[in-house]
């Protein structure tokens, strides 16, 4: 079983990438872990261990025996390299609204409900 680790305190505005839930003081994080700061952020977590959050930009939390929590860049695949997601922080961290920029989803096929 993975090591959790608890955040003492976060300067700045963070969030787990998959989820996109904010991470706050108290929060158990079980590594590895994606994390997310728009304008960047520093996580403080209880065992005293600091870490730098860069902005925009995808970084990975891992753990390992005898080793302190490390944070390293998030995989070249990743949400962070797509050009629309990009494109999308760009506008909102502009106090642009980000729904004016994107083309509007494809509607689905009809459901027919009852029977026949």
């Amino acid at each position: 079983m993975a090591a959790s680790l608890i955040v003492a305190r976060v300067d700045g505005i963070l969030h787990q990438s998959e989820t996109r839930s904010p991470i706050v003081q108290g929060a158990i994080l079980t590594p590895p872990v994606m994390l997310f700061a728009l304008k960047g952020a520093r996580l403080v977590l209880a065992d005293g261990t600091v870490l730098m959050v860069p902005a925009n930009q995808r970084m990975q939390l891992s753990v390992t025996a005898d080793v302190p929590p490390t944070l390293e860049p998030g995989a070249p695949g990743d949400a962070g390299s797509d050009p629309d997601v990009a494109t999308l922080q760009q506008a909102i961290a502009q106090g642009e609204d980000p729904t004016l920029i994107q083309q509007a989803p494809s509607a689905g096929g009809a459901l027919r409900c009852g029977t026949q």
